[in-house]
């Protein structure tokens, strides 16, 4: 004769110590509420590393303080709300929206003016005198 267990018999019987740990561990509330807690938790936590790893991306490519928060919000939008659904790992979808956003010709042109209004425009050669002073500094 067979006799079919169903799932609850061959579960070996949870002990007391367990099941007060367990309880003790999710508290006397609505178990579904903490879960949905630890759920959100989880996902700002999220959210934070990924705001995190954006900025360094974008401090390590761009090194202009003024254009950098330009070009977060530009790869924030390229990435969308959601993580990117390219099949690539976070990191790597990262690297390759900060390089795809900087290598736009407007972001080009914003980080070029960043950079002269920062250091100054590009320096001349001094022109050479012809006549009186030419001389003058010949050794």
């Amino acid at each position: 004769e067979t006799k079919f267990r169903t799932e609850a018999e061959s579960r070996p019987p949870v002990q007391d110590g367990e099941a007060a740990a367990l309880v003790e561990l999710l508290g006397a509330g609505d178990v579904v509420e903490q879960v949905k807690g630890l759920v959100a938790e989880r996902e700002a936590l999220r959210d934070e590393l990924r705001e995190m790893a954006i900025r360094a991306a974008v401090g390590r490519a761009v090194r202009v303080p003024a254009a950098q928060g330009l070009v977060e919000e530009l790869v924030r939008a390229r990435l969308g709300a959601n993580d990117p659904q390219t099949g690539l790992p976070l990191r790597e979808a990262i690297e390759a929206a900060v390089g795809a956003v900087i290598e736009s010709a407007a972001v080009q042109t914003v980080l070029r003016g960043s950079l002269v209004e920062a250091m100054g425009s590009a320096q001349r050669r001094p022109v050479a005198r012809e006549g009186e002073a030419a001389g003058f500094f010949e050794f």
